[in-house]
């Protein structure tokens, strides 16, 4: 905590003036005129902060306050975080929070409240106050081209019986800039709510000083400062290789893209002769849901431009409802509009199971894949592929496609038999609506595992200090 220096107070960061403000006097103050003996580490590259563990996941937060609320931002449960001071890596920027905890909140309410089958706990005010201003880790690069490069150009030109065609080395001077090309830096924040949050506008990084933190909580860095570096340097090599492409002075010499892109290839520095990405802190406000099956949903805002990411499961009691309300006056209306014959009925029910494996199969294919985090960079870089094949079976079965595979089997019999008696044509349709019920309540389990994700398990943590220093 930072004292005030007129009367001793503790001093929290405002986000509606960007100044540190006195809890008890109401002065305020410019961040970088308050400072305190452990932030002097600017020569080292390090500075002091209070690191508090989850003894349940192994999820750290920073401060630089010597306290912190009894619950964990990452798994949500309520319990006694350890703490310990550290030196942690001192940031080189930082954006600070431009969003208010009242328009994150507002900014949540709004999307949930498009969500109609939402569970109503989603949306209670007393769980909204539990959002937690984190400073989120990220690596940001500042890719730069300064040097002349070479690129193959061809020329083609067609006579009264010939082609003729011309090979060029074209020589071009680049000269290009992409700043703020930023990754995030946390193995525990999941690469899919970076994206989805994203961007952040580079351009309003300040630099770090540890007051800033007053009041909020910061992720630990412990993603390799290298590990986003291709990714950066392709995603400046394909604009600057278009803009290469497409210059007025290189179109009669039909330099490719490609080509472009090999010309490029190699001639990019890094942050310019420093050529190492650097660290900075972004905001966003956190929130965290513990479900009844011990498993975690996150809604996450971007507290500098408001963009959320929210995982918001489906309330099977409102879907079920909702569906049988909804059933009347539908199958009123089809039936006045339309006459269906048995073989109809049963046809449109096999489509009906068709289009439910369809769905539950991709639904499948994703949780795989987001269960082993082949989609989330950084924890996969630092804890490789988990290799829990139990769990995946549990939340990934087979037989939550049996109820459509069912309906299908039973349609193909009947069709195939072809009973005189229209009986048994309804009987069956009947029969195979059950069975893509069953499916469809399946998809929805499923659905609310995809938006939910195991309690995390973050225990081969080592902190900021040891996997994201300079190596």
């Amino acid at each position: 905590m930072y004292a005030c220096p007129n009367c001793g107070g503790g001093l929290r960061f405002d986000i509606s003036s960007q100044k540190l403000k006195c809890d008890y006097c109401d002065s305020d103050h410019d961040p970088y005129d308050i400072t305190k003996e452990k932030d002097a580490g600017v020569e080292t590259g390090e500075y002091g902060v209070t690191i508090f563990t989850c003894p349940q996941c192994g999820g750290e937060v920073m401060t630089t306050d010597e306290s912190i609320t009894g619950f964990c931002t990452f798994c949500g449960a309520s319990t006694v975080l350890d703490a310990r001071m550290s030196k942690e890596k001192r940031p080189a920027k930082i954006i600070t929070f431009k969003k208010t905890k009242e328009d994150c909140k507002n900014i949540y309410k709004k999307m949930a409240g498009k969500a109609l089958f939402a569970p109503r706990e989603l949306k209670d005010p007393e769980y909204l106050e539990k959002f937690r201003g984190i400073y989120i880790p990220y690596w940001v690069y500042d890719i730069s081209y300064d040097e002349t490069v070479k690129a193959a150009g061809v020329t083609t030109s067609t006579g009264l019986n010939s082609i003729t065609t011309n090979y060029y080395d074209v020589y071009c001077g680049v000269d290009a800039e992409y700043t703020g090309v930023s990754y995030d830096a946390s193995a525990s924040f999941d690469d899919h709510i970076s994206e989805t949050i994203a961007p952040f506008n580079t351009a309003n990084m300040q630099e770090f000083t540890p007051s800033f933190l007053s009041g909020f909580y910061a992720d630990t860095a412990d993603v390799d400062k290298n590990l986003y570096r291709a990714d950066a340097v392709k995603a400046a090599q394909t604009d600057a290789a278009a803009r290469l492409a497409s210059f007025n002075g290189l179109r009669q010499y039909s330099v490719s893209h490609d080509a472009a892109r090999q010309a490029l290839s190699g001639k990019e520095r890094i942050n310019r002769e420093v050529n190492e990405p650097q660290l900075g802190l972004f905001p966003v406000w956190f929130l965290s849901y513990r479900t009844k099956k011990d498993r975690v949903a996150y809604a996450v805002v971007n507290a500098e431009n408001g963009e959320i990411s929210a995982d918001l499961p489906v309330s099977v009691g409102k879907y079920v409802l909702f569906s049988l309300i909804m059933a009347a006056p539908i199958f009123a209306l089809l039936a006045f509009l339309f006459t269906l014959t048995p073989g109809w009925t049963l046809g449109l029910t096999a489509a009906l199971a068709v289009i439910s494996l369809i769905v539950y199969a991709k639904e499948i294919s994703e949780l795989k894949k987001r269960h082993l985090k082949y989609d989330d960079k950084g924890f996969y870089e630092k804890y490789g592929p988990k290799q829990d094949k139990e769990e995946l079976k549990k939340i990934a079965p087979a037989r939550g496609a049996l109820g459509s595979i069912a309906a299908i089997a039973i349609v193909l019999i009947v069709l195939r038999i072809n009973p005189v008696d229209d009986f048994y044509f309804y009987a069956a349709a009947i029969a195979a609506i059950i069975g893509v019920c069953l499916t469809m309540s399946a998809i929805i389990r499923r659905y609310n595992i995809l938006m939910t994700r195991p309690s995390p398990k973050f225990y081969e943590r080592k902190g900021g200090n040891d996997s994201a220093k300079d190596n």
